[in-house]
């Protein structure tokens, strides 16, 4: 599953969605590394933490949320080291 069609989803879920796409985005990954007990290490980009992001091809805190799912990723670092780049990178 796609984690930009799981941010689209919980903003579509009616009286149950997230209340805005920085919630959705906290979710997904301050507040579920801080579940896992890994928010020394990861959850968020500070130093000291593991470089794990991604770079997207257009800003989805610009987009309608029925858009944000068809956004694409151009390129990935897990751990500081990239795992994916596009072509279109």
């Amino acid at each position: 599953m796609s984690p930009l069609g799981i941010l689209q989803n919980a903003l579509s879920l009616g009286p149950r969605s997230l209340p805005s796409l920085e919630a959705a985005v906290r979710a997904y990954t301050l507040d579920a590394a801080y579940t896992l007990r890994q928010e020394q290490d990861t959850g968020s980009l500070e130093p000291g933490k593991q470089a794990d992001l991604v770079v997207l091809d257009r800003d989805i805190f610009k987009l309608p949320v029925n858009q944000i799912g068809k956004t694409k990723v151009l390129w990935t670092l897990l751990g500081g080291e990239e795992v994916y780049r596009s072509e279109d990178f």
